[in-house]
């Protein structure tokens, strides 16, 4: 296939996020309003915001600081193909993709959260069910990409459950994604 349209291709793949995130979070809320739930009751509410965005952004830094730590330990600083991916197409793009879709993730997994308690499973199955499910939908990252993904997943059920508050997770993850597109496009070394 000619490089030209390659491109194309796949700029038009990376604005097909937008789609597919505002398709989810569409979805949710479909199912929220359809099995009247609210939108307090999966955490999106503005008690105690200021701790909730606190415990958020310390959450994400945290995050962040053991996924370097971890790939340095483990020899993972190569250059990769995820790398070449999120090093195409400019930094305003990527925020708000990042913007919309931890939105959207964030939204299904309180929902999901939220519905597992109500129909009676218990804490830890609902942690990783989601967690499970997290990790499949972002195996286009690999395997260790979906694993990183997954353990993601799980903190932040985990958080979810203990702060009660989509803003904190939201906070949370979308530290932790700028932090990873901050060190692909500033510090790993490129092919």
């Amino acid at each position: 296939m000619p490089s030209k349209i390659a491109e194309r291709m796949e700029r038009a793949g990376r604005y097909m996020l937008f789609l597919i995130d505002a398709s989810v979070a569409g979805l949710v809320l479909l199912l929220m309003h359809r099995h009247s739930v609210s939108i307090g009751q999966v955490g999106l509410h503005l008690e105690n915001w200021k701790s909730h965005l606190l415990v958020g952004w310390g959450a994400g830094i945290l995050w962040v600081g053991l996924q370097r730590a971890l790939i340095h330990l483990l020899g993972g600083d190569k250059p990769s193909s995820v790398a070449d991916y999120y090093r195409r197409g400019a930094s305003i793009f990527w925020l708000f993709s990042f913007l919309l879709g931890t939105f959207a993730e964030e939204l299904w997994r309180a929902f999901c959260l939220f519905a597992f308690n109500k129909d009676g499973y218990s804490v830890g199955l609902s942690v990783i069910l989601t967690a499970t499910a997290f990790g499949a939908g972002h195996l286009r990252f690999r395997w260790a990409g979906a694993f990183g993904a997954a353990a993601l997943g799980a903190a932040l059920a985990l958080l979810y459950v203990w702060q009660g508050s989509l803003l904190t997770t939201y906070c949370a993850h979308l530290v932790a994604n700028l932090g990873g597109l901050y060190y692909i496009r500033r510090a790993l070394p490129r092919r």
